[in-house]
């Protein structure tokens, strides 16, 4: 597996699922450019919206999206006959050939659980 992945390490087939649980497909080269065509929410809904690559920062952030959604997982077929399915669970993904390529290990926690870690009042600084 991949420690990190930028925007153009995506390929047309590959499957994603951002921070907020959605799933998406990874289409290039379409007529509106490069896009991931979401298909289902965190809720398991059908949806049906795309976000062109120009909204997406090089480190699978999304621009203009409050609260720091972003690409978390990315999953490659390792069959193309299997490239357009769309799954929606871990399990699916391993029984239809794809595999897990990327996953982002960074952990986000709230301040309230850090101080409660320390034990005591935490101040961030920078250096």
């Amino acid at each position: 597996m991949r420690e990190t992945m930028s925007l153009s390490d995506l390929k047309t087939g590959d499957i994603v699922l951002s921070t907020k649980g959605s799933y998406g497909i990874v289409l290039k080269e379409t007529a509106e450019g490069n896009i991931i065509g979401w298909y289902r929410n965190a809720k398991g809904n059908t949806i049906d919206k795309f976000r062109s690559f120009y909204m997406i920062n090089n480190d699978l952030s999304f621009k203009y999206d409050s609260g720091n959604n972003r690409i978390i997982k990315v999953w490659r077929s390792n069959d193309k006959h299997y490239i357009g399915d769309r799954g929606h669970s871990d399990d699916w993904f391993k029984s239809q050939c794809f595999e897990l390529i990327y996953e982002d290990k960074i952990k986000e926690v709230t301040m309230d659980e850090v101080e409660e870690k320390f034990g005591c009042k935490v101040k961030i600084k920078n250096d």
